[in-house]
């Protein structure tokens, strides 16, 4: 008599033919087996060991699938258990170092995209199908001796994550990109100047959108647009001051600021030509009057002629003189701050060799005693000053003098200072009425060539 039996499933032996890939990231993939009688043999408990780990199989008709877990990288054993306990396949499975980015050269662009950028890395030229992504954006990239260069596709302004997009993934660590807009300042000519001067901006003004604004601190003025590179503006009424000179687009978008400088406006009280103190050599022009500044385009221009001034001080310039200034007076006399704004002088053009006449008053020579040495005054530079004071007066010697200085208006005495070996110039005090002028080296007076 025979009992109830156990069915036995006898199945031939399961051979494994191919695995493959044979590697991977240390992020872990997707490790698969092709073979015979692989699906007959599999139970339940199909596992593959991937070093110490094991992971579930995943079987059917195309043979089996393990899923490879994050590992550090190295060369590890895999072995396959369609049972869960029996070993039918030995073979080995290399972990690879990850991909990885370092930097991206520029780190900055702008909204018209067109960059070329080349980001490096270790190991990018083994990535397939690579694409730079800026916040998801993409851009096709190309391997390159260094790493992956792509173009920069047109963005809005602000700031994007930069990284490689690829089969394994999106890479790290993700970097930073700029994008900036398309206006952009990078030199005012002039820099300073006063309400209605033009103003050439320089920078890059591509893809503005018309009407264009120029923005002197709050002030509005409209821009002309010359070139991608160039536009003109006219600086607005302004109190004198140093503004921020931005420009804006009719979306809104504004540049960053370049300083402009409202100067005072210059006054030109009086001109005077100075004679010369060698045969042959011009003189100057003494030019007094107020807000003249110290700028590196101070200038005079003598009808179509421009000539370097000297700043003195505020109220006091000195110019070189065109040739034969001083035998004419039927010359225009024009003084500048910054090469495009010139004041003209509209008075009369002063004699040189005679003394100072305060407003409306008569200078008359000193009467005091005069010294023996020689030395005589040329030229005294100008001839005429408001009665306010404080205009200075240029004293044109023929040598140097080596005492203590000064100039004497009446009973006035004010210090003057050398500023050449023979021109000392001194302040004039406020006072009105015939007063007689003097220059004196320690209290002993020069006395004037003519």
């Amino acid at each position: 008599h025979w009992g109830p039996g156990v069915r036995l499933i006898v199945s031939k032996p399961p051979v494994v033919s191919m695995m493959g890939p044979e590697g991977g990231p240390e992020s872990g993939s997707t490790i698969y087996l092709e073979g015979v009688n692989l699906a007959e043999a599999a139970t339940e408990s199909a596992k593959c060991r991937v070093g110490s780990t094991e992971v579930d199989a995943d079987i059917n008709e195309d043979g089996v699938a393990c899923r490879v877990p994050a590992m550090a990288p190295g060369t590890v054993p895999v072995l396959i258990l369609p049972n869960g306990r029996d070993v039918i396949h030995t073979s080995s499975y290399t972990v690879k170092p990850r991909p990885a980015l370092l930097r991206a050269e520029p780190m900055i662009g702008t909204m018209t995209g067109g960059h070329l950028i080349t980001v490096h890395g270790s190991r990018l030229a083994s990535l397939k199908s690579a694409r730079c992504s800026f916040s998801g954006v993409l851009s096709a990239a190309e391997v390159i001796n260094g790493g992956l260069r792509c173009v920069q596709p047109p963005l809005d302004e602000g700031t994007y994550s930069l990284t490689i997009d690829s089969a394994l993934g999106l890479l790290e660590p993700v970097l930073r990109y700029e994008v900036l807009s398309s206006v952009r300042v990078d030199s005012l000519a002039p820099s300073y100047g006063y309400a209605s001067t033009i103003v050439e901006v320089a920078g890059r003004f591509s893809d503005l959108e018309a009407p264009l604004t120029c923005l002197f601190g709050s002030n509005e003025a409209n821009a002309s647009l010359v070139s991608d590179t160039l536009l003109k503006c006219t600086a607005p009424e302004s109190s004198p001051k140093r503004v921020s000179l931005r420009i804006r687009d009719a979306r809104g978008r504004l540049s960053e600021g370049k300083t402009y400088h409202y100067l005072s406006p210059i006054q030109i009280h009086a001109v005077a030509r100075g004679e010369a103190v060698e045969a042959g050599k011009d003189g100057a022009l003494t030019i007094t009057g107020l807000g003249f500044p110290d700028t590196p385009q101070l200038a005079c221009r003598v009808d179509d002629m421009l000539y370097d001034a000297t700043w003195m001080a505020s109220h006091l310039l000195v110019c070189a003189m065109p040739p034969l200034a001083a035998q004419q007076t039927n010359y225009t006399v024009f003084v500048t701050s910054n090469g495009v704004d010139f004041v003209p002088y509209q008075g009369i053009i002063e004699a040189a060799g005679m003394g100072p006449i305060m407003q409306e008053d008569t200078v008359e020579d000193a009467e005091d005693p005069v010294q023996e040495t020689g030395v005589v005054v040329l030229a005294v530079a100008p001839p005429s000053a408001p009665a306010s004071g404080g205009h200075s007066v240029k004293i044109h010697l023929s040598a140097p003098l080596q005492g203590v200085v000064a100039c004497r208006f009446g009973a006035i005495t004010r210090p003057a200072r050398f500023i050449s070996d023979d021109v000392a110039t001194c302040a004039t005090p406020s006072l009105s009425g015939d007063v007689l002028f003097s220059f004196e080296e320690d209290d002993t007076v020069i006395p004037f060539a003519n």
